[in-house]
């Protein structure tokens, strides 16, 4: 993979010019000849010392209470079209999610595997960033648990084939995969799909919006924190709808208050830009009646659940985002 970048020069001095093009640029990534344009994520903004905190971002640990506060609820008095579909966590975290939170705690990405990934990226930005995830294996991502799937996951899902679009390096995956039978992948680098592979999973090797060419009937469609990080939701949702049945369960996570993270707003691309208000709650209804029911997944069922990475041992809990996950059913 070769990864260039496109940009105008900035003024002033050195450090003010490097920042400038990096918010300008946008990188090109060619591979087994896919070449197509995307921008910068958050997370690479930061590597390169541009970034800033995500409004979906929270701090879990409350050091006035001492203990994790985890959001999972809804304040029903600012929903609308969701409100008798919100469905509320526990009032105490999942079992599963506090190990994962533990087990970060004790053992923390190493060091040297975050500088390496500041180096691959920042330094020499010759790898796609995802790629270099899978590379040092770094970090370790955490949605919902086992069990908390099995509620999410609608029953007659359960057992059948699912498609995860934009799976990653299978991190979210391995929670929900006791649910199928068989499971397929979506991914834009040939690394990313050998990864996927070597974990048992059929992987397709596809662009960003359009899906496989050919692929069984699936039962279930994932597609996990994905639609803020591609180049144009709208085409990979309406994508979705035309090669999938009426009725097909298709389950969407996104961070809320939504953020386009590949697209900053001085770029003029096809970043998608929402009315909701800076609450979850306007946000998930934004998403729902401006983005997912204008391509014919109507949500069923909402949840709220916090999206975690890991970090090394200055922050064992790198991030946190504030997550709605939508069941939908796709409807003509």
């Amino acid at each position: 993979q070769f990864l260039y970048f496109i940009g105008g020069r900035g003024g002033g001095n050195r450090k003010k010019g490097r920042e400038a093009t990096m918010k300008r640029c946008i990188p090109i990534w060619k591979d087994a000849g896919l070449a197509y344009a995307r921008v910068a994520t958050q997370d690479e903004l930061r590597f390169a010392g541009v970034g800033k905190r995500l409004p979906s971002e929270y701090d879990v640990w409350s050091k006035g209470a001492q203990q994790w506060v985890f959001r999972n609820k809804f304040v029903r008095e600012r929903l609308n079209v969701l409100k008798n579909i919100a469905v509320d966590g526990p009032d105490t975290p999942d079992t599963d999610l506090m190990r994962w939170v533990t087990e970060c705690m004790a053992d923390p990405v190493p060091n040297f595997k975050q500088r390496v990934l500041n180096f691959l990226y920042k330094r020499k930005r010759r790898m796609y960033f995802y790629d270099s995830q899978v590379l040092l294996d770094i970090p370790f991502l955490y949605l919902l648990s086992p069990l908390q799937w099995s509620e999410v996951i609608p029953d007659p899902c359960k057992g059948g084939v699912v498609l995860d679009v934009g799976a990653g390096k299978g991190d979210l995956v391995a929670y929900y995969k006791e649910h199928f039978t068989d499971i397929h992948c979506c991914e834009v680098t040939s690394r990313l799909c050998r990864k996927l592979k070597q974990q048992g999973y059929a992987a397709y090797h596809t662009n960003e919006v359009d899906l496989p060419d050919t692929m069984p009937e699936v039962a279930c469609v994932m597609c996990l924190n994905t639609i803020d990080r591609c180049s144009s939701p709208t085409q990979l949702l309406n994508n979705l709808r035309l090669k999938l049945q009426t009725g097909t369960t298709v389950i969407i996570s996104v961070p809320l208050p939504y953020h386009h993270l590949d697209f900053l707003q001085n770029l003029t691309l096809t970043g998608l830009q929402l009315e909701g208000d800076n609450t979850f709650e306007g946000s998930a209804e934004a998403v729902a009646k401006d983005l997912l029911m204008p391509a014919g997944l109507y949500p069923q069922k909402v949840y709220r659940a916090p999206y975690l990475s890991s970090g090394p041992s200055e922050q064992p809990i790198a991030q946190t985002l504030d997550t709605a996950v939508f069941v939908c059913k796709v409807k003509f």
